[in-house]
């Protein structure tokens, strides 16, 4: 199976989510909501999960081997460096508000600049 687009929406940061990515597969198939999340020992991706009564997290999709789900992480989280560099100088002016602004993707469509940082080569 190969990883054919990942494209990535900002967070705002309310917590340790870097960002939400969106991963598709063969150019077939999508699964939405994954997050960069900042963790103590460095970024790692997280799957797609719902919130049961609980509280607890259940993943709705997630890679069945070890090596899937490292491979996996290691594309997105390169994907999301590259991505978070090209987005860091709009970033730095917009906050000193020089009119500039961040561009931020949308599911159906991220900007040129996410979809050129995220479309490198497959997995």
């Amino acid at each position: 199976m190969e990883i054919t687009e990942v494209r990535f929406r900002r967070s705002l940061r309310e917590n340790k989510v870097l960002a939400s990515v969106s991963v598709v597969f063969d150019r077939s198939f999508v699964v939405h909501e994954l997050r960069v999340i900042e963790g103590v020992n460095g970024a790692f991706v997280s799957m797609p999960a719902r919130r049961t009564a609980s509280g607890e997290y259940l993943d709705l999709a997630h890679p069945v081997t070890a090596e899937f789900r490292e491979q996996l992480q290691s594309r997105v989280l390169a994907a999301y460096r590259a991505w978070a560099a090209q987005r860091a100088p709009a970033a730095a002016a917009a906050e000193a508000g020089d009119g500039a602004e961040a561009g931020v993707g949308t599911e159906a469509g991220m900007g040129a600049e996410e979809a050129v940082a995220a479309a490198g080569g497959g997995v």
